[in-house]
């Protein structure tokens, strides 16, 4: 069966060529219809959003300020620059693979507090997490690898809603 809708797909220069490149799936063609948004804010259903160019180990790529949210999910690094689009967010949802700091494309634990603490969000979820980090136990993880988890700051998990 073939859909002709297209769903609806924003994104860099570099994303768009990505995504053709690998738009053959089974023999058929991915349903995004893609838009340039380059790096730029626009406005997209009432939402304000400025795109946030972030370092992904060797590849540039971007998150996100939805109005006062931020949404970092793949990030290694924040430059200084991407750092000032953030400040006044409410709530940040960032990348925090593991503990590890060594992970060459991923914020650990303590790598994204660092983070959070520059921007002071009134809360900070951990997003594209390893399943090491245990929603029932992680205050306690933190505190054995010495980590302070501040009372703001939260595993994130599937299905979750955040009051903005």
């Amino acid at each position: 069966m073939v859909l002709n809708r297209r769903l609806a797909s924003y994104n860099a220069t570099s994303t768009i060529c990505l995504q053709r490149r690998r738009s053959k799936v089974a023999g058929s063609v991915t349903c995004f219809q893609t838009s340039l948004i380059g790096i730029r804010r626009f406005e997209l259903f009432g939402f304000d959003i400025t795109p946030i160019p972030v370092e992904h180990g060797n590849v540039d790529t971007y998150g996100y300020r939805i109005d006062d949210f931020g949404y970092l999910p793949d990030v290694k690094r924040l430059p200084k620059e991407s750092q000032d689009l953030l400040h006044g967010i409410e709530v940040l949802v960032i990348d925090a693979l593991s503990f590890n700091p060594r992970h060459p494309t991923h914020l650990s634990v303590g790598e994204a507090l660092e983070i959070s603490a520059v921007l002071k969000p009134r809360e900070t979820y951990f997003t594209h997490i390893m399943h090491r980090l245990d929603h029932r136990h992680f205050p306690e993880q933190c505190e054995e690898m010495d980590i302070e988890l501040p009372d703001n700051a939260y595993l994130a998990y599937d299905t979750q809603v955040i009051q903005l």
